[in-house]
């Protein structure tokens, strides 16, 4: 008799769960408040939504930019007795850091350069120096702090010419 009693309430229980149930709309899923939901699928199974986010999350802001690997460093180089309308071609732009590394540069026909130097090698120094020279011309050393540097990215160079009468290459079997 226990055993007759305990299956009809095995039955009974479950035609209740498994109860046809008139399918719910689905939740909105950007709604991050909302509670998980279940709802029958067509042909049996079920459907359960789960909001994008954890309820009650909190908001982080916007994702932070990662810091640069590298400075890009970028100017021109100019004839100093002319002026800018009067650039250099083919001078050498380095930047010495730590006295360790130094990272070179030509310019180009336009007088223009850009220089790329690792941000880890500008981190480890308190200083670097900026340089610039060119054949015919004086060259220009400068030292300056890393907080000086990074304030500014761009960096002219007006050479001074050299004075008096200059060589001659003399071209050679070489």
């Amino acid at each position: 008799m226990r055993l007759l009693v305990v299956l009809a309430l095995i039955l009974l229980l479950g035609a209740m769960i498994w109860a046809p149930v008139a399918p719910a709309a689905p939740p909105d899923p950007t709604d991050l408040n909302a509670a998980p939901a279940a709802t029958p699928a067509p042909g049996g199974g079920l459907v359960v939504y789960l909001p994008l986010v954890a309820r009650n999350a909190q908001a982080l802001g916007p994702t932070p930019t990662p810091a640069p690997l590298s400075f890009v460093l970028s100017g021109l180089v100019y004839d100093a007795s002319v002026g800018p309308t009067r650039p250099i071609a083919g001078a050498d732009v380095s930047v010495s850091v730590c006295q360790t590394r130094a990272y070179h540069v030509v310019s180009s026909a336009d007088g223009r350069y850009t220089l790329s130097i690792p941000m880890a090698d500008l981190n480890n120094c308190p200083q670097v120096t900026l340089g610039a020279a060119a054949a015919s011309y004086t060259p220009q050393y400068t030292l300056i702090t890393v907080a000086d540097l990074l304030a500014d990215q761009q960096r002219d160079f007006g050479l001074v010419p050299l004075s008096g009468p200059q060589p001659t290459p003399i071209p050679g079997p070489w």
